[in-house]
């Protein structure tokens, strides 16, 4: 049997991209939520734009192979199922939380200028370790 790539939006937080290159790939789904972090905070955001469009392309497991819908009303369907499964309310938490996070950022990078002379090659890989002994510890639980 040939594996496919399919966005599974019923184990998904936001729209199941996450999830389905998580079973695709064989890897645990919070890992790959971390990479799409990891990737939106390295590309400024771009990865962003690469989410939303493998959440328009990707079919989910019950698409038919000879249903080709426009992109139109791929966004729509996309639109209906996030909202009646209530994770277009979650989304918008987590966009929330970002900009609340990156505005207490922005101010007080603008309040204490020194503060942010951060040395990224330290900053990085505590922030990989925190993250290895924050999943072990999880697993444990």
């Amino acid at each position: 049997m040939e594996k496919r790539l399919y966005r599974l939006p019923e184990k998904g937080t936001i729209a199941g991209v996450a999830a389905g290159l998580a079973e695709y790939l064989a890897v645990d789904v919070t890992l790959m939520r971390l990479l799409f972090v990891a990737a939106l905070l390295i590309t400024g955001g771009g990865a962003l734009i690469v989410y939303i469009i493998l959440a328009i392309v990707l079919p989910t497991p019950g698409e038919q192979k000879s249903q080709h819908l426009n992109v139109g009303d791929k966004v729509e369907n996309l639109a209906h199922e996030m909202t009646k499964s209530g994770r277009a309310r979650r989304a918008g938490n987590y966009v929330g939380i970002g900009f609340v996070l990156l505005g207490v950022w922005l101010l007080i990078g603008q309040m204490f200028p020194g503060w942010f002379d951060l040395q990224w090659s330290i900053v990085w890989p505590l922030a990989v370790i925190l993250l290895g002994i924050w999943m072990i510890t999880r697993g444990k639980k």
